[in-house]
């Protein structure tokens, strides 16, 4: 009986010997305080664009990128007027004031086509939105009348187009 209690007290004195060293190693002495200082806080500027389909295409195309790179992530669904992709090949683009196609999104969409529509897609792409945006909306255009647009082509052409409106308002602010 006195063994059994020998060594139960031999391994409560380890065990504590064991956590005191333990504890003792992970917190700085010297500088304690500067674990509870908060980093500073870096705000950033947003943009996010949404593209309506609602005619003979239906479905949506948002885009959106923060003013830290120029990285924009893109996702939208489609869900019906895209039909027989394998006869007509479509294309996802990025379209100026122009019409002028300024971005193809169609290979890195990585397009599922089911029942005249897509599957849900999203994707990063390098792209600045903000500068693609600021063209048309902080500078009147004498030769255009339409804005930026996403376009969707099949392989005789434009097939349908909607307007990429920035859901945040732009200022000058947003956009330097």
């Amino acid at each position: 009986m006195n063994k059994k209690i020998t060594y139960f007290v031999l391994a409560l004195i380890f065990l504590f010997i064991t956590i005191k060293e333990s504890t003792a190693r992970t917190t700085p002495r010297n500088n304690i305080n500067s674990l509870f200082k908060r980093e500073e806080e870096k705000c950033y500027d947003y943009i996010v664009a949404t593209a309506t389909f609602d005619k003979s295409t239906t479905g949506v195309v948002t885009l959106a990128q923060d003013n830290s790179n120029d990285i924009t992530f893109v996702y939208g669904i489609f869900s019906k007027g895209l039909d027989d992709p394998k006869e007509n090949y479509y294309s996802i683009v990025l379209e100026d004031c122009n019409g002028r196609i300024v971005y193809n999104l169609t290979n890195d969409l990585c397009l599922k086509f089911e029942d005249g529509g897509t599957k849900p897609f999203s994707a990063y792409i390098h792209f600045d939105l903000f500068e693609f945006l600021s063209g048309y909306y902080t500078r009147k255009r004498q030769n255009s009348t339409t804005g930026p647009q996403v376009g969707v082509h099949d392989s005789y052409g434009k097939n349908a187009s909607a307007a990429a409106t920035p859901v945040m308002p732009l200022t000058s602010q947003t956009l330097s």
